[in-house]
């Protein structure tokens, strides 16, 4: 294994260093995450969901179900795992985003460190996220778009060079992390074409009747009425059948969203706020009544903390729980 990280460490001087030039440096960063990159991409899945044709809103659908699950669960798990170092931290000679030897110093002991520029991410380096997330959606437009390969493809690996280029992965960070992104961006499509086939049929027959396939959607029975929003443009369908999908429809979105939210705050990534720590306080000394609220939320965070020990999850594990009966209620 140290040939191999002999030639990654190789690659990375080539490409942050002997190939440096005016135009990477002002490029890279902008591939790497420009500010208008989220809000413009945002924009056009709301417009692609609201105008485009049903090919267009269920490959967003896809990106946008496939990419978050698999950034957050799979290259998390796996940069945690490895916790292999980013080249700044180990190569004082590294160039980060065109600047050299900007001396980042980890944390030791508990200690802070020295703030990280914006865009250097956490310490982990292996795999890539940027380039997982690239190649995720490469591979899942492929799939409905075949001739999108041509502009696509040269984005992706233009965005897995920015990251060795600005020096905060290696070569072998982003070729594991586009591996993994278009692995689990295909095993991501066909485990929705599964769960739409069982799920489909018996929850929402008449859209899964007009649309059976997510992967090649027919243009013809695709574009239903059934699949509008206004309840009066299917009138050989009684209301109430198409009523109970969208009924089901908000059922299944209340599950899978409390589903997400608790996977998130296991995650440990928020820590507790004054006023959750100080009430979780509370409930280590029960009583009738507290300074500024009744005994409610004290009980609540001792049944949490009883099932999932002293955590986040532990803490907050109640509040998706009463938001998705909120929801169910309103529903």
């Amino acid at each position: 294994m140290h040939w191999l990280q002999t030639l990654d460490t190789r690659l990375f001087d080539i490409i942050n260093q002997s190939l440096a030039n005016p135009v990477f440096d002002w490029l890279s960063p902008i591939l790497s995450g420009d500010v208008l990159f989220i809000p413009c991409m945002f924009l056009l899945a709301v417009g692609l969901l609201w105008r485009g044709t049903i090919r267009m809103r269920v490959c967003v659908l896809m990106l946008l179900v496939i990419i978050p699950l698999g950034d957050g669960v799979i290259v998390n798990t796996v940069k945690h795992t490895t916790s292999r170092l980013r080249p700044f931290v180990t190569l004082p000679e590294a160039r980060v985003y065109g600047v050299v030897g900007k001396g980042y110093v980890p944390p030791v002991n508990g200690g802070d460190g020295e703030e990280m520029p914006v865009n250097r991410g956490p310490d982990n380096s292996m795999p890539s996220a940027h380039a997982a997330n690239s190649f995720a959606a490469v591979m899942i437009v492929f799939i409905f778009y075949r001739r999108s390969l041509c502009w696509m493809l040269p984005l992706a690996l233009a965005v897995a060079f920015s990251r060795v280029y600005n020096g905060v992965h290696y070569p072998g960070d982003v070729l594991i992390g586009a591996i993994l992104g278009a692995g689990y961006a295909v095993a991501g499509a066909v485990a929705l074409q599964v769960a739409w086939n069982r799920i489909g049929r018996k929850w929402f027959p008449l859209w899964h009747q007009a649309l059976p396939s997510l992967l090649n959607p027919d243009p013809a029975l695709a574009q239903s009425r059934l699949f509008r929003w206004d309840p009066d443009s299917s009138p050989q369908t009684p209301h109430s059948e198409i009523d109970q999908h969208w009924l089901n429809l908000g059922y299944l979105v209340i599950f899978v969203m409390l589903i997400v939210h608790w996977c998130y705050l296991a995650a440990g990534v928020i820590d507790l706020s004054e006023d959750e720590a100080y009430q979780w306080l509370w409930s280590k000394h029960l009583a009738l009544s507290y300074y500024s609220k009744p005994p409610g939320i004290a009980f609540i965070q001792f049944a949490g903390t009883t099932l999932f020990g002293d955590t986040q999850l532990g803490v907050r594990f109640f509040s998706p729980l009463f938001a998705a009966i909120l929801g169910w209620m309103l529903l």
